[in-house]
């Protein structure tokens, strides 16, 4: 309930990452915490954000969905030597991503964030500061903050697209307002051209007169 109610404070995804990561570093006091969104290509490490290039492959996007479970990257070599005779070429290659992802940014831990068959991003979980593993009620949490962390981030989505959505129906306001004003403009100005010359003649016909 508190994770929910610590995320559920904020509505700006920047700040859901960085109060996720917090979160996290705080509880299973870690030496890293990591928060990726795939989509925005973006990451929050240890609260602070970074925009990345990286764009993950879409086998594994897919065997992350299909997992929709914490993954420890110390058990990744063992999975690759034991089911090597049955793993087809995608698995494996998505797990040697996911060995290289955890390698490049020195995790232990990583959670899928899913929501309908669709990878949001990533949780990625350092070391315990007290050398520590995580146990099987570290990972029941874990399940359940990634569950609230999805929640919080599509709200933020929705919130973003209602305000770009608000926005960009203004800046439509805003010009059709101004091309009315000019079209009326020019109209005022065609009526004063002809009313000019209507009265040039009858101006000369009374100097004639």
């Amino acid at each position: 309930h508190s994770l929910s109610e610590s995320l559920s404070k904020h509505i700006a995804l920047r700040d859901i990452m960085n109060q996720a990561t917090t979160l996290l570093q705080g509880i299973f006091r870690l030496d890293k915490t990591c928060l990726f969104l795939s989509r925005q290509q973006i990451v929050s490490i240890n609260s602070e954000l970074h925009k990345v290039d990286y764009v993950f492959p879409e086998v594994f996007e897919q065997m992350l969905v299909e997992q929709d479970s914490p993954v420890l990257i110390e058990d990744i070599p063992y999975l690759l030597d034991t089911t090597a005779s049955t793993m087809v070429p995608q698995e494996r290659a998505a797990l040697l991503e996911l060995e290289s992802l955890g390698k490049q940014h020195a995790l232990s831990l990583i959670v899928p964030l899913v929501a309908a068959n669709e990878l949001v991003g990533l949780i990625g979980l350092g070391y315990k500061r007290s050398g520590e593993t995580f146990t099987k009620e570290d990972i029941q949490l874990l399940e359940t903050f990634a569950h609230q962390a999805v929640l919080a981030i599509k709200k933020s989505e929705l919130y973003e697209q209602v305000v770009d959505y608000s926005k960009n129906l203004e800046e439509k306001v805003h010009a059709r307002t101004a091309e009315i004003q000019t079209l009326q403009e020019r109209q005022a100005q065609s009526l004063f051209d002809i009313s000019h010359g209507l009265q040039t003649p009858i101006t000369v016909m009374k100097g004639e007169l």
